[in-house]
């Protein structure tokens, strides 16, 4: 291999990795990173109406109401089950008419606990995954407090859904659920780049 053909061979290479490098501001390297993100997430979840399972809720208590309208939507989708019971009330040490919760079979495939209960977690139900679908438009990349940063608008789809998320009185119940059974969602997020590429704030170690 001749000299000069060497040469060739290694400036074309350098010009090709600097073109495609993950530094650069393009929405590919913007999708990257927002699907990195994405990734992190565990599909679209709705939260049980108490920390855990199980779990029991007073019957005809205008402050359970929509946790009772949740837990037998839940019990509409198959992923729990209930039978009539007895719960303390708070105040007065009573007893009054209610409904134990526990999770079925097939809803134990779905289920998922917090890492901790702090913060008001909770258990939820979880389906589905997360896909960036379109780059669109994104603010100049400028530096703010020593970091390049972007803001860049996306859409992005649930995928792989269950069947049980599709429940009507679910659907009805639950507003973040409904929300995300659209073809297309939109959304916003604020990347930093970095010196293997951009990365989505979330996951940026500060």
């Amino acid at each position: 291999m001749s000299r000069f053909f060497k040469i060739s061979t290694i400036a074309t290479a350098i010009f090709l990795t600097a073109c495609g490098s993950p530094t650069d501001p393009s929405k590919d390297n913007f999708k990257t990173a927002i699907q990195a993100f994405l990734d992190t997430k565990g599909g679209v979840c709705v939260d049980v109406p108490a920390q855990s399972v199980p779990f029991k809720l007073e019957l005809n208590n205008p402050i359970s109401h929509n946790g009772v309208v949740l837990a037998e939507a839940l019990v509409d989708a198959g992923l729990l089950n209930k039978q009539d019971a007895q719960v303390k009330a708070p105040f007065d040490g009573g007893v009054r008419p209610g409904r134990e919760y526990n999770v079925t079979s097939a809803g134990s495939a779905y289920l998922v606990k917090p890492k901790s209960y702090a913060m008001g977690a909770r258990d939820s139900f979880c389906t589905g995954k997360y896909k960036i679908l379109e780059v669109g438009e994104f603010t100049e990349p400028r530096t703010m407090d020593g970091k390049v940063m972007t803001q860049v608008n996306f859409s992005y789809s649930v995928s792989d859904r269950a069947d049980w998320s599709e429940t009507p009185s679910l659907q009805a119940a639950h507003r973040v659920l409904r929300e995300n059974s659209a073809a297309q969602l939109k959304q916003k997020a604020v990347l930093i780049q970095t010196d293997s590429g951009w990365v989505h704030e979330m996951l940026y170690s500060w």
